[in-house]
């Protein structure tokens, strides 16, 4: 029983990312790119400059 449920919960959760890719594919788009730049860009600089791994690891 269990497996069956497994199995079908993540068929449901891979076509529900596929649709939602089609429909809303420029708002994930525009998304992707603000969180780039508010979040990814700004602690990878700080990590460049102190030379951390750690941070740069953090920023993504």
């Amino acid at each position: 029983m269990y497996l069956f449920v497994l199995g079908f919960s993540s068929v449901t959760f891979l076509l529900k990312g596929y649709f939602l890719g089609l429909a809303e594919g420029r708002t994930l788009r525009n998304m992707s790119v603000v969180s780039i730049v508010v979040g990814y860009l700004p602690v990878a600089g700080v990590a460049l400059q102190f030379h951390s791994n750690h941070l740069l690891w953090l920023s993504l």
